[in-house]
């Protein structure tokens, strides 16, 4: 009776010193994105409601996050951001990792902005 008692309270403990924010990305998704053609619409059909989402003239930007993170150490992260045009069409995105790292090393840094990334829409051409 004791095991069975010490072995809920592990698996218990275990759970909940773990959180997850957003889901993870289906690579079939990601594979599926392409330059000039895929569209807004079907990003938030794919990937659900962005978690962040920014205009800069005439480039719309839209994020979204994956984290398991786990109080024993251990953490996956993504983060895929597409940039689209003013006909909603995607014309450059990011898959990276790490982004729970690099945000504590910018937290941590003398210039807590990030490089900006520069974006050209060539769709038209």
């Amino acid at each position: 009776m004791k095991c069975i008692l010490l072995l809920i309270t592990t698996v218990f403990l275990f759970c909940a010193c773990s959180h997850t924010i957003g889901k993870k990305f289906d690579a079939d998704k990601i594979a599926r994105i392409q330059k000039c053609q895929t569209t807004k619409s079907e990003l938030i059909q794919w990937f659900g409601p962005p978690k962040g989402a920014d205009t800069t003239g005439k480039i719309e930007t839209l994020s979204w996050q994956y984290a398991k993170l786990s109080a024993f150490g251990g953490h996956k992260d993504e983060q895929l951001t597409a940039y689209l045009n003013s006909k909603g069409k995607v014309i450059s995105y990011v898959l990276g990792t790490n982004f729970v790292n690099k945000l504590a090393q910018r937290m941590e840094s003398d210039d807590p902005q990030p490089a900006k990334k520069r974006v050209v829409d060539d769709c038209g051409k």
